[in-house]
């Protein structure tokens, strides 16, 4: 089974924190820029779908995120397959 290893940077959601209600003059709380590391098992028009860990056998797999393509700035290619 080979397995491309990349790293995503993409923009999430992010919630006002403990469910508060926000002031109409709140302007702190904006996008999250993240970078998440795994392995790619789906890539299509939509989304990308990576994991980061899979069992010796390569059978099980854990760690997973599927990131919607609208929300990704840059999908960099690591040097390692599996």
């Amino acid at each position: 089974m080979k397995k491309r290893l990349v790293m995503v940077e993409w923009i999430d959601a992010i919630s006002h924190d403990g469910g508060a209600w926000l002031s109409a003059d709140d302007d702190n709380l904006e996008p999250s820029n993240c970078r998440s590391v795994g392995w790619v098992l789906k890539d299509t028009e939509r989304y990308i779908h990576i994991a980061a860990h899979f069992s010796n056998d390569g059978a099980d797999m854990g760690g997973d995120i599927c990131i919607p393509k609208g929300c990704i700035k840059r999908v960099k290619g690591l040097a390692i397959e599996f």
